[in-house]
């Protein structure tokens, strides 16, 4: 008898579970017509994701940081945002990529991201370099979210693997596909505004006890809002057939990114430019101790360079408020910048992040017969411009370091190299050189790139000084000690070659695939090669050639990814044979196949 009473009620509770699912679907049939078109667009864009590269074993390089310095720095905010937390840890797969959640580590993996462990400030056992930012808050309203956001860690943190061992490296170029990533998050988002049962998985993940019709559909508006708004770049680029030039793993157009966001996306899409220019993710160590900082030598505060950096990948700004109280208000994390410069500078010179060192037992050991024979060759055509290593006694002479400046504080002199002396791919230097953007409600008119992201990133950073009360002695130590200059120089950068084993493909824009490459003729250079696997190759130093479901074909007979300069060889046979016309970029004489062996023995030291 109990049981035919508890019948009714049954059929009741599953009956307005039925009634309150239809009428969320009925809401999203109401903006199909416009979330399916948008949807669609996001995917036109998209490459597939490949398999997760998976190791039995993997280690840390010892670099001088502690794990608990490590792991802060994985995951600590600096303002970004990806989507609000709640919505990012219930986000499913766009639904070619198969069943299950965006964050699983099996398929976060896809984009070269590498697994971390659940901590306190880690919660959901995101991957390195995401961060779940309770402090986030939006600088258009004012309002606080707890937010998912991307950390220095997502594109600066290395992995090279070999014979199913993993080596991570703290500061190192990721082997990632950021921009895939972003891309999927937008078509994942999209889709879960679809009619189907997608939403209301999504809707009960997200609102837990609080699941009921009202609070889901507060929720779909609030994504189609978000998701809208967010869209909006990805979809002005496509429809301004603005993606000349892939950027695939490994790399991302820094420069042209920082300016669209900040003076495309927050303020005019007219100042929207092409991405033409990739470049690799930089190795962090040894950073804060040069005098400039960008593969074109352009910044010299790194208070600057790192806000660019956070509004490049969607830290908002407020650029656009008729309110000059509300102007300048940011989402970025000014304190955590500055930690984080600190972490990897040291308190001594040359001391903090360092750079690896060559893993013996994983890689096999260093031939020093050659190595001695390499470190002659390296004296000869390398130190000129790169220095001498940043652990030898020769690095503290004072004439390899600036004066001190008035706050008393030296630097290390980096060579900018002229572009008709290196000959590398041009693309990024006249970029940046001749960008300019109209500024509207800024009042500034029509500026160059350089004196827009010096004026923007720098009231970024006194509005949260300000906000603050921090002392005018505080924030020069939190602006480095050093002015906020920036230029646009028609120069790349000679960076000291600490670590460079660890940093393949080579050049700034990733054109090489490893180091014999480097050190060979143009003509001996791969015209086309795979980026995407994090398998080592110890011979030739670089990461191994393999073509995959997903790998990114570099192909360097494209603007922008050209492999040409930096080259060893005989200039005047090359001049005969190139009708007289002389080559640009060649710095050095041909290396026999010994000599670029040896060589490369050294530079495995460094």
């Amino acid at each position: 008898m109990r049981s035919l009473l508890i019948l009714p009620f049954a059929l009741l509770i599953l009956g307005g579970c039925n009634n309150v699912e239809t009428k969320i679907l009925k809401e999203l049939k109401k903006i199909e017509n416009t979330v399916r078109p948008l949807a669609e667009l996001m995917k036109s864009n998209q490459e597939p994701t490949p398999e997760p590269e998976v190791v039995t074993n993997i280690w840390w390089a010892e670099q001088g940081w502690t794990e608990q310095e490590r792991e802060w720095f994985w995951h600590i905010p600096q303002g970004t945002q990806i989507m609000p937390y709640d919505w990012f840890v219930a986000l499913e797969r766009p639904k070619n990529e198969g069943e299950g959640l965006f964050i699983e580590q099996d398929y976060m993996m896809r984009f070269g991201f590498i697994p971390s462990q659940k901590t306190e400030q880690n919660p959901d056992n995101l991957p390195i370099g995401f961060v779940k930012d309770a402090r986030f808050v939006n600088p258009m309203n004012g309002e606080k979210v707890t937010m998912a956001g991307i950390t220095c860690a997502a594109c600066h943190t290395g992995q090279i693997n070999y014979n199913g061992e993993g080596l991570v490296i703290d500061g190192g170029p990721a082997m990632t596909n950021v921009t895939l990533f972003q891309d999927k998050v937008s078509v994942a988002l999209f889709e879960t505004l679809l009619p189907s049962r997608r939403f209301l998985r999504f809707a009960k993940r997200v609102l837990k006890d609080e699941y009921s019709l009202i609070n889901a559909i507060k929720l779909l508006k609030e994504v189609k809002q978000f998701a809208e708004k967010n869209g909006q770049l990805t979809t002005e680029m496509i429809n301004r057939h603005l993606n000349l030039v892939k950027e695939g793993f490994g790399r991302v157009d820094a420069l042209s990114r920082i300016g669209n966001v900040v003076f495309g996306a927050e303020i005019d899409f007219e100042n929207l430019r092409a991405i033409s220019a990739p470049v690799s993710y930089p190795p962090l160590w040894t950073v804060p101790w040069f005098d400039w900082a960008q593969y074109n030598g352009s910044i010299r505060q790194p208070m600057v360079r790192n806000v660019g950096e956070a509004l490049g990948v969607q830290a908002p700004v407020n650029l656009t408020a008729t309110d000059k109280e509300q102007l300048f208000n940011s989402s970025v994390h000014v304190d955590n910048l500055h930690e984080i410069e600190n972490l990897l500078a040291g308190d001594k010179r040359l001391s903090g992040l360092q750079a690896p060192k060559w893993p013996t037992k994983m890689l096999g050991p260093i031939n020093d017969n050659l190595k001695q024979q390499g470190q002659k060759l390296y004296e000869e055509h390398c130190q000129k411009c790169h220095l001498p290593p940043v652990d030898s006694k020769t690095i503290m002479q004072d004439r390899y370091w600036e004066e001190p400046n008035k706050y008393g504080k030296r630097y290390l002199i980096t060579h900018n190299i002229d572009l008709n002396v290196i000959g590398t791919d041009p693309a990024e230097v006249f970029d940046f050189y001749e960008r300019q953007a109209e500024t509207k409600g800024l009042g500034l008119g029509e500026i160059f790139a350089n004196r827009g992201l010096q004026v923007v990133t720098e009231a970024v950073a006194n509005k949260w000084y300000d906000e603050n009360d921090i002392s005018p002695e505080k924030r020069i130590e939190m602006n480095g000690d050093r002015e906020n200059i920036v230029l646009s120089p028609l120069k790349y950068r000679a960076r000291p070659l600490n670590g460079v084993w660890s940093t393949p493909p080579y050049l700034h824009n990733g054109s090489v695939p490893n180091l014999y490459e480097l050190l060979s003729p143009w003509e001996e250079r791969s015209k086309q090669f795979y980026v995407g696997s994090k398998e080592f190759e110890p011979e030739k130093v670089g990461f191994v050639n393999t073509q995959f479901t997903g790998a990114f074909l570099m192909d360097t007979t494209l603007a922008g990814n050209t492999n040409t300069g930096h080259e060893f060889n005989d200039a005047e046979e090359v001049k005969k044979k190139d009708n007289n016309v002389e080559r640009k970029g060649i710095i050095g004489p041909k290396l026999t196949e010994k000599e670029r062996k040896a060589l490369i023995e050294y530079l495995k030291t460094l």
